[in-house]
């Protein structure tokens, strides 16, 4: 901050001859003229950075034994300007820019949206653009209050939002709504069933009539627990069963690759192609060809005129490289090919187990008729309780 402040002003580089240099140090202290960047230059001199008004404070006590002074440099945008005195074209440029710049800063030309993982990013920038966010919005026109209230009506899949502007720069910070779990209301009978098949480990009624024990093998959406009582004091009711069922369950996959897969080998040639961006418009500097007969792999960077960190200019230099490569068939190593189903498989019995404690987990691996063939088997321990209504 201190380095802008003083390119602003401007400063001065002095370099001082004198058989006692800490003498003009110590007179710079004591009438508080500030000094910067001191280099020793030998044994009777130094050099250093002061402001104009504190080199013309020191003048006089050159002349009182302190040293020669001599100015070796002028920094700062007031020297720079004095060079350009006499060119008033030049200076009106200027002028014109730093005016045609402090007005677009006073427009949004970046949007930024962070926090989403299921809600499109598009569809977020599509909503505020409705509701007058977009490129190209006067900072003055945005309500953050009103715009969260807003957005959270438009997409109910937001739980929170906000719009913090700096600058010609919005950042818009979301949390979407987690789904909230079917919940029977208590006063409702239900039924528990299993939601899958296993061997009954344990069952902890707190509601109901056991209908199964522990040890019995139980199938898919098989009553557990009913929440029809009958006693001979209160005779039959139905009641909200409630219960704690752990299950040992078994799952078996397979997964299979080709031995061979079709690469990309790239040719070595490359082209670049060129757009510009302006306040959302793209304009393409380069003609429409025709397209290689081989395949291309397009990457694209694009990057936006910014001063500082939070001005940004409505301008995005667009740079496609377009690289040439042929299509090549190659083999599959056993190994990756093993990984590669083995890492697959056990992100689906990590889904299914949902949870639940894997107890073991065996792969076979075989290759035939051009293909491998990756076969799973694993052995866990979940609940497998889930409320029903009562029919």
């Amino acid at each position: 901050m201190l380095k802008i402040l003083n390119f602003f002003r401007g400063s001065v580089r002095v370099r001082l001859t004198s058989e006692y240099p800490e003498r003009f140090i110590n007179v710079c202290a004591q009438n508080r003229i500030a000094l910067w960047d001191i280099e020793r230059r030998g044994p009777d001199g130094l050099s250093a950075s002061m402001l104009p008004g504190g080199y013309k404070r020191i003048l006089p006590f050159a002349a009182r034994g302190v040293g020669r002074i001599d100015i070796t440099g002028r920094m700062g945008l007031p020297y720079f300007l004095l060079r350009f005195r006499r060119r008033y074209a030049l200076l009106a440029g200027m002028a014109l820019m730093s005016a045609a710049l402090g007005a677009l800063s006073l427009f949004i030309w970046e949007i930024d949206v962070s926090g989403n993982e299921t809600v499109p990013r598009e569809m977020i920038l599509q909503k505020l653009g409705e509701l007058g966010v977009g490129i190209g919005t006067y900072r003055g026109h945005i309500d953050s209050k009103e715009i969260q209230n807003l957005m959270i009506l438009a997409i109910p899949e937001l739980e929170w939002l906000a719009v913090n502007v700096s600058g010609s720069r919005a950042d818009v910070g979301v949390r979407e709504r987690e789904p909230a779990p079917e919940i029977i209301p208590r006063d409702l009978p239900c039924n528990i069933v299993s939601r899958k098949d296993g061997l009954i480990i344990s069952i902890n009624t707190l509601e109901g009539a056991p209908a199964v024990t522990a040890g019995q093998a139980v199938e898919k959406g098989q009553l557990l627990v009913s929440g029809l009582i009958n006693s001979n004091i209160v005779g039959l009711r139905r009641v909200h069963a409630m219960a704690e069922v752990t299950a040992r369950t078994w799952y078996e996959y397979a997964s299979v690759i080709p031995a061979s897969a079709v690469g990309k080998r790239y040719t070595g040639r490359e082209k670049n192609r060129y757009a510009v961006i302006i306040a959302g418009r793209r304009f393409s500097l380069y003609r429409e060809g025709r397209e290689p007969a081989l395949g291309t792999e397009k990457t694209v960077e694009r990057k936006t005129l910014r001063l500082g960190g939070s001005f940004t200019l409505p301008f995005t230099w667009v740079t496609e490289t377009l690289t040439e490569y042929e299509p090549t068939e190659f083999a599959v190593s056993p190994a990756s090919a093993a990984a590669f189903m083995e890492y697959a498989l056990n992100r689906r019995l990590l889904y299914d187990s949902d949870g639940g404690e894997i107890l073991s987990v065996s792969f076979k691996t075989a290759e035939r008729n051009g293909v491998y063939l990756c076969e799973m088997s694993a052995e866990c321990l979940e609940s497998v309780a889930v409320t029903a209504p009562m029919p």
